[in-house]
This record gives structure tokens, C-alpha cells and sequence, in this order.
């Protein structure tokens, strides 16, 4: 109430729509703040210390309370992470300067139980996460050193897919030069804040680099390429990522060499979004649902290159009467209103996860086949034609977007596939007659 006064009396101007239902001032403060979420900041007033007692350290706790609309929509929370990429330095309180994950799944769920264990853990060394291909482990993965408070400057990447082990020896470990300096390696580059090393199951057929790092994760030293003078890892967080599963004939534990796996001091078993059945009574469909909210969303982000407001997504009720605005921005945000309709996209939304169920039933697989980058591909795709129609005048009204939702669902499956497509633009013609 103090931070917020105008949500509990008179004076807030609620902007109601004509057919809206009517409803208690309490009813609708408390809708309002469930598009909020609390940031903490936290500072040491005093800190003193007891010699052979204790040590008393006074904290002081400034909450704030901000808006969080996309968390309401999307059924999403955001997790430490690298910050996307928006074409523009976005910062907090007003903006999510990190990735954000949908929590509708049980599955993510349990997985953010898990992590939320290692994020604490400052003395882990090694981690492996086993996910499907294409369920969002990067962003699993990638969370663990901003969790765990590490040096967000110093957190490297490398696929180890595809790579001859000698490459990978020298992006690693660095080597010697010609005048006998030491040219850094990623391991040195993360001395301080952490190294993901995705596609660990490369190679298949053999040790190969594997067997190179056996020494800095059991030793904590290496010899740079060409060098026999050895040096200290120092504090490296190694974070292992796969796609293959932890058990099973075709598992990561077969793969040489055998014991590489035992240095592991975390091991995450991540599971498909999609692929938990009933549990909690939740359908799967409506997590699709929310995947396909949370990337329309980002897509109008980037399009318009702008946030999105109450205002955006509720014109009629939060839409300033006097928008201190630029007529192009008026524009946009006309735009963006039509866009996230919510009406339209909830029927949108029913559309399109049943057009991805009855895919799935057309080829015997379950939902947990599809992959979440397809959907996100899919809902680009399907926005950037949505936007186009909207900025060119001709609204979304005429648009036959059932037909559409169902042609970029196929295409966008057979590429995943790595099959030629099966929509050919005569056979898409034919159907659209």
C-alpha cells in the first residue's frame, strides 16, 4: 500500500472495457498484481566479528515491486542466464534481463529443483546434464555459473561435435607459440567463471578428447599443445551437456572412457518439456500453449524493438488516455495491441496445438518427439506473416490463419526431420483450393 497507493483507493482509474464483467476493487487489485514480480536488493549495513564466537552481519532487504505481465500470459519465470539478445540494452527492474522458462511443464519443474541445488552448491567442479534433443538445455546448462554467482565475463562455450581432437586440444588447452609464449586456451579464458563444453557424447567411437580432460577434472592441471610445463586450472566450472540419456544400451555411461563420467560431481537428467503424460492434471496441450504465448511474445519484442506493457496487451483497460507518445509510436503500439489480442491469441493458440497433436498422430509419435525449437520456429514464422499483415493495413481479420498454422507445422516438421519436404508449393496450392 505504501509503494502502491493508487491500487487501493479511489483514485485509481481502472480504465474498464463497456462489456467488461463487473467485478470487486479487491477483485481487480488483485488481478493487477498478479502481473507483478519482486526483485531483491540486498546490502551489508554492519558486519562484526566475535574472535572464537560469531560473526553478526546486518543485512538490509529493498523489495520492489514490478510488472511481470509475460509471466501471467506465458506461464514463464525467469532464470539466472546469459541475457537475450534484444537490439537493445534493456535493464532491470522494468525489463527480464535473463532467460525465461515455462513452468506450466512438471517437467521444468523438477529440473529447476535441481539446478536450484548446484546454483548453491560454490564447490561443485563438474557437471553433466543429459536432455533430448532440442528440450532447452542450453538454457539449463547456462544457468548453472550465473546461479552459482560466477564471473559472468568468463563463462566460455564450445560444441565438441564434429572437431578432430587435436583442434579441440588446442582451443582448450591453449598452446605454445613460436617465440615460446603460452597462447591461452578456453580453460585459462574461464579461470574464474565456468566452461560449457556441449555435444559431450562426441566422439562415440572412442576416448578422443574425453581422455584429454580426464587430467584437469582429476588432477586440476593440463599442458598446453606443445608445452611440457603443466598448468593449474584454477577455479573452472566444467559443465558437460548431452542428448543422449545417463542409462540404457545407448547411453553416455558406454561411451570411452568409462571412468570419465565418475568425475562428474553433479549429474542432471533432464527431461522433454512435453513428455510427462497427465501428471498434475496438466496437458500437455496447454503447455504448448504456453511455448507458443512465450515465443510470440519474444517475437514482437524483437520486431518492434520494444517492451511490451499492459498497456500492449490490454489497450482498453491500461492504455493511457494522453500517451506523452511519437505518432510512429503511436503506430507501433496500435500494432502491437492487435498482435497480442488476447482473445485472437488464445484462439491462435487452440489452433495451433491441436494442428501439432494431430501431427504427431499422423506420424505415431508423441508430443515429446517434437522438438521446442521447432515450435519456436513455427511461431516466428508464423508471427513474421501475422506482423507483415498488420503493418501493411490489411489486419488479421481476412487472414486464414488455420490454414497457415497447419502449412508451417508440416514444413517446419520435415526439415527437422532432415526429410525433403513433403509440401511442395503445388501441393500447398492444391490444398488452399
Amino acid at each position: 500500500m505504501i509503494r502502491f497507493p493508487e491500487l487501493f483507493f479511489s483514485g485509481f482509474n481502472w480504465a474498464k472495457p463497456a462489456n467488461a464483467a463487473p467485478k470487486s476493487d479487491i477483485s481487480e487489485v488483485i488481478d493487477l498484481l498478479e502481473c507483478y514480480r519482486t526483485l531483491h536488493d540486498y546490502s551489508v549495513l554492519s558486519l562484526e566479528f566475535v574472535p572464537e564466537s560469531h560473526i553478526s552481519i546486518r543485512l538490509r532487504d529493498e523489495m520492489t515491486l514490478v510488472p511481470y505481465l509475460k509471466g501471467k500470459v506465458c506461464g514463464c519465470i525467469p532464470i539466472p542466464g546469459k541475457p537475450p539478445k534484444r537490439g537493445r540494452n534493456l535493464k532491470e527492474p522494468w525489463s527480464v534481463r535473463s532467460p525465461e522458462v515455462v513452468i506450466s511443464s512438471p517437467n521444468v519443474v523438477e529440473a529447476l529443483e535441481q539446478l536450484s541445488r548446484i546454483w548453491r552448491d560454490r564447490f561443485a567442479k563438474s557437471i553433466l546434464i543429459s536432455a533430448p534433443p532440442g528440450s532447452g538445455k542450453e538454457d539449463f546448462a547456462l544457468s548453472i555459473p550465473y546461479g552459482a554467482g560466477r564471473n559472468a565475463e568468463r563463462i566460455r562455450s564450445l560444441a565438441l561435435a564434429v572437431k578432430e581432437t587435436e583442434v579441440l586440444e588446442q582451443q582448450l588447452f591453449g598452446r605454445k607459440q613460436g617465440d615460446g609464449d603460452i597462447e591461452d586456451g578456453l580453460i585459462a579464458q574461464a579461470s574464474g567463471g565456468a566452461l560449457f563444453l556441449d555435444e559431450a557424447h562426441y566422439p562415440r567411437d572412442g576416448a578422443g578428447i574425453r581422455g584429454s580432460l580426464l587430467r584437469p577434472l582429476e588432477a586440476g592441471d593440463y599442458l598446453p599443445v606443445g608445452s611440457n610445463v603443466a598448468r593449474s586450472v584454477g577455479d573452472v566450472l566444467f559443465v558437460f551437456a548431452s542428448s543422449l540419456p545417463l542409462t540404457g544400451d545407448k547411453s553416455i555411461a558406454t561411451l570411452e572412457p568409462r571412468d570419465f563420467w565418475t568425475r562428474m560431481t553433479h549429474v542432471i537428467d533432464v527431461k522433454h518439456p512435453l513428455d510427462f503424460g497427465s501428471t498434475g492434471g496438466v496437458s500437455p496441450q496447454l503447455v504448448v500453449g504456453h511455448f507458443f504465448k512465450i515465443f510470440w511474445w519474444r517475437s514482437a519484442e524483437r520486431y518492434f524493438n520494444r517492451e511490451i506493457d499492459l498497456s500492449d496487451v490490454f489497450p482498453k483497460r491500461y492504455a493511457p488516455e494522453q500517451p506523452h507518445t511519437l505518432p510512429k509510436d503511436v503506430l507501433k503500439h496500435r500494432q502491437l495491441s492487435e498482435l497480442l489480442d488476447q482473445e485472437r491469441l488464445e484462439e491462435y493458440v487452440k489452433t495451433f496445438s491441436n494442428s501439432i497433436r494431430r501431427e504427431g498422430s499422423v506420424v505415431r509419435r508423441k508430443l515429446a518427439t517434437i522438438s521446442i525449437r521447432g515450435i519456436r520456429t513455427m511461431v516466428a514464422r508464423l508471427f513474421s506473416e501475422a506482423a507483415t499483415l498488420v503493418v501493411r493495413g490489411k489486419g488479421l481479420e481476412g487472414w486464414d490463419y488455420a490454414r497457415e498454422a497447419e502449412n508451417t507445422i508440416e514444413e517446419i516438421r520435415a526439415i527437422a526431420e532432415l526429410k525433403k519436404s513433403a509440401v511442395t508449393p503445388g501441393a500447398k496450392n492444391k490444398r488452399k483450393k
